[in-house]
């Protein structure tokens, strides 16, 4: 994907992200050594990557993002990031 995004002149202006769910239900699923499951409050049971590439953006040299983050942070985060206005009376769920 990357590389037909960079094929086709795009790659500056192009954000991609790469994430997973939060893992399995199965007892025997890999949570990769961490303790919890799927919907539990430890690392196992919701810990995922996130994964942002935008050559063109503000994270040239990489960035770790060590606080707590869930997913409804993304859009509003992207519309930040995009410079595109949201009205404040719209509620990101």
């Amino acid at each position: 994907l990357r590389e037909e995004v960079k094929r086709s002149g795009l790659e500056r202006d192009t954000i991609l992200l790469f994430m997973t769910d939060n893992g399995t239900t199965n007892p025997g699923g890999f949570n990769a050594g961490m303790r919890g499951r799927k919907a539990s409050p430890y690392d196992g049971g919701h810990r995922v990557p996130c994964f942002i590439y935008w050559p063109g953006g503000p994270f040239a040299n990489g960035l770790d993002v060590d606080r707590l983050t869930a997913h409804i942070d993304l859009m509003p985060t992207l519309a930040s990031l995009c410079n595109l206005p949201v009205a404040d009376d719209l509620h990101f769920d």
